[in-house]
């Protein structure tokens, strides 16, 4: 299994309600900016993979909600791609106040997301994960 990845989060005001409570739709797109982070930090940029001619649309989320995030406070987000299974790629998330391996650090949301590679011209699955892809997820 991987190790986790770790992308800071800063609460600001466009993630919120009117309350000041982040908006539960904010969590999901730091999912996928974590994503494509790890994939930049592996020498991989998301266009290279869009131009090769694959996508990797979310087919499944599931997200559990532990403790409201506020405007202004910051958190880190961990995520970790497990073992793959088949062309399914199922990525495993944290978010939890800094450090993020503190004793006593805050867990804000659980959540779990699985991705398949589709071919951007016929949009069916890929048989085969992208090399460029694969070896990313297994480094």
């Amino acid at each position: 299994m991987s190790a986790w990845f770790d992308y800071p989060i800063q609460v600001y005001p466009h993630h919120t309600d009117y309350a000041g409570i982040v908006w539960h739709g904010s969590y999901v797109t730091w999912l996928e900016e974590l994503r494509v982070a790890y994939l930049d930090h592996h020498n991989l940029s998301y266009e290279a993979l869009v131009a090769e001619g694959c996508e990797l649309p979310v087919i499944e989320m599931q997200l559990r909600y532990h403790k409201s995030l506020y405007h202004g406070q910051r958190a880190v987000l961990r995520g970790q791609p497990l073992p793959l299974q088949g062309i399914r790629l199922v990525w495993n998330y944290e978010l939890r106040s800094a450090p993020s391996d503190a004793p006593d650090s805050i867990l804000y949301l659980t959540a779990q997301v699985t991705l398949v590679p589709l071919n951007t011209t016929t949009r069916k699955p890929l048989r085969r994960l992208p090399p460029a892809l694969q070896a990313c997820l297994v480094s």
